[in-house]
């Protein structure tokens, strides 16, 4: 027997899934504006299971035509979204914090030196005595 649980959350509702597991809707919207609405549009749109009541759509300017059917998932709506109720700022913002994070990920990808020495310039390097490049 299978058993579909459609969550409908309020203000009040704490999360218990994600990254921000032990927040309410609220808690999750006065700390961080713009990320934790994103976050919850995010899971609006790609979660199958999670909703939200009425006024939380209208709040995040989900009109009826950019509503899904629950449950279920539409990931591409989540850029029509976007494109109808973020402003320029808004998505200068997501999109700089996007390519920092990208930034970071080539950076840490990148480890190391990547020239290769002979055995004697490597004692000569890991002794202190070696030139360092």
């Amino acid at each position: 027997m299978k058993v579909t649980v459609l969550r409908k959350l309020t203000y009040m509702s704490q999360l218990k899934f994600g990254k921000y597991f032990d927040l309410t809707v609220q808690q999750l919207l006065d700390l961080e504006k713009d990320a934790g609405l994103t976050y919850l549009i995010w899971c609006y749109y790609n979660c199958s299971r999670i909703s939200y009541t009425d006024e939380l759509l209208s709040d995040f300017g989900i009109t009826q035509m950019l509503q899904i059917q629950k449950p279920g998932k539409e990931p591409t709506k989540l850029f029509e979204w976007n494109n109808c109720n973020l402003s320029e700022t808004q998505r200068m913002a997501i999109w700089s914090r996007r390519n920092k994070q990208n930034r970071i990920k080539k950076i840490k990808s990148f480890t190391g030196d990547k020239n290769f020495y002979s055995k004697n310039e490597s004692r000569l390097r890991n002794q202190g005595n070696g030139k360092i490049i």
